[in-house]
């Protein structure tokens, strides 16, 4: 009997060890299956952790009046107002922060001449716990690399360190021998505040006369100083153009017109002479009292741009011998093709008040024959042939810039001058033409 019992039990065995790896295979499957599941997630999130990594590293564009490109910059380029000469042997240092994570291929600066012996040029990390400077990058005599036939240089980084959101760089810059060059600068004398690193927008280190970058530079030995202009970013910038650019030179025959592609809406023409369009003071004394012209182009945006450069043509000083004499040309840009528009209005009065006065305002028109318009923001300045008046408009803020520097600015707080898809018109009107007149030899539109 019992070689039956063994029998029957190592059969029951058998089948139990049977169904166990049965069970082991299932689990095994199930398992296997499990890991390719996580497997595939895997590659997906890392699929999409790769694309959102390209789309955030990969540098915005900005407006050219911040800096080219993609540039992240020390400070506004429409802030540079001329130039200094730094000491020879003294480092200046540009603070620069970084607004996104990504590469930098190259430092700008504006420097106007090549008289010193030696440029050196190298790049500084700043601590931002204590303001210590480490040299992180050395590029060492970048001399033979100027090129003043342009305004701003641009100098190939050795190689292309990777940068974070938030961090600052000092480019520093060091003249040796030979006669110090001007170099493009801002002349704000405001200051970062005390305690905060940087401290400074404008920098030098002040020990001693160097004649190399050191390679380390304590917070104890950076002063404020000129505030020189400085930008990291891409070697070559491929600058995105706005979706409409409109010129007008004026470069045609005398006429009593200003032809072209611009349409009197109301009021008296200007016209052109000698390649200029100038004001017509015959209407002077008569009704209405101005002209009003809209161009027929188009911007697609309403974030616009108008810029227009003034003419020999112009009369913009002098007096009259009795009673007054005033004149205004008027820039337009957000017209909504029925009158209303927003307007940068340069003007000129002898006689207002018993005084001589030259300005330029920011005004609202809400139809071609408003004559003056509502005046909403202002800047007293002077007028010259060659000066360059330039006005943006983006979101509710207006702003004036004149010859490069931001001299005017006017936020629509209140939503008075309602913009709208339609908004998409350039005006140029002229105002009150007696003694004195403008001329504007060139004129530009565009989106933004």
């Amino acid at each position: 009997m019992a070689s039956v019992f063994e029998t029957v039990s190592e059969a029951f065995g058998r089948k139990a060890e049977t169904e166990d790896v049965e069970a082991i295979a299932t689990d095994v499957a199930t398992v296997t299956a499990d890991v390719s599941a996580v497997q595939e997630d895997v590659s997906s999130v890392q699929a999409a952790n790769d694309s959102l990594t390209t789309y955030f590293n990969t540098p915005r564009q900005v407006p050219t009046y911040a800096g080219y490109g993609t540039d992240d910059v020390s400070f506004h380029q429409a802030f540079i107002d001329g130039t200094s000469t730094p000491t020879l042997g003294t480092i200046v240092l540009c603070p620069v922060k970084v607004t996104q994570d990504r590469i930098y291929e190259a430092v700008k600066f504006g420097i106007d001449a090549t008289t010193m012996t030696n440029f050196y040029i190298g790049l500084y990390a700043l601590d931002q716990s204590t303001g210590d400077l480490t040299l992180v990058l050395d590029l060492g005599d970048c001399k033979a690399e100027l090129n003043t036939g342009f305004d701003q240089q641009v100098v190939a980084l050795p190689i292309t360190p990777s940068v974070q959101r938030g961090e600052v760089f000092y480019a520093a810059f060091l003249q040796v021998g030979g006669t110090a060059a001007p170099m493009h600068r801002w002349s704000s004398a405001n200051n970062w505040i005390t305690g905060l690193y940087p401290r400074w927008i404008g920098n030098i280190h002040t020990t001693g006369s160097h004649t190399s970058l050191p390679g380390t530079i304590v917070t104890a030995d950076v002063t404020s100083g000129t505030k020189f202009y400085a930008a990291l970013g891409d070697l070559v910038t491929t600058v995105v153009p706005a979706s409409k650019t409109y010129l007008d030179s004026f470069n045609r025959a005398n006429s009593g017109s200003i032809g072209g592609s611009w349409t009197l809406k109301t009021g008296t023409s200007m016209e052109i002479l000698n390649n200029q369009a100038v004001q017509d003071q015959a209407f002077f004394g008569t009704s209405p009292y101005f002209g009003r012209h809209s161009y027929t182009g188009r911007a697609d945006t309403t974030s616009q741009r108008v810029k227009i450069k003034l003419g020999s043509e112009g009369t913009y000083s002098g007096s009259v011998s009795s009673g007054s004499a005033q004149n205004a040309l008027v820039v337009g840009l957000r017209g909504n093709g029925l009158g209303a528009f927003v307007g940068m209005r340069l003007f000129i009065s002898d006689g207002e008040s018993s005084s001589l006065v030259r300005r330029v305002d920011i005004c609202t028109f809400t139809a071609y024959n408003s004559e003056a318009g509502t005046q909403r923001a202002t800047f007293t300045t002077t007028f010259a042939a060659a000066d360059v008046f330039e006005m943006y408009a983006s979101g509710n803020v207006y702003t004036v810039y004149k010859n490069g520097s931001n001299v005017l600015s006017w936020t629509d707080v209140s939503n008075v001058f309602p913009v709208g898809i339609n908004n998409t018109e350039f005006t140029l009107s002229s105002e009150w033409a007696s003694y004195f007149d403008f001329a504007v030899d060139e004129w530009e539109g565009a989106d933004v």
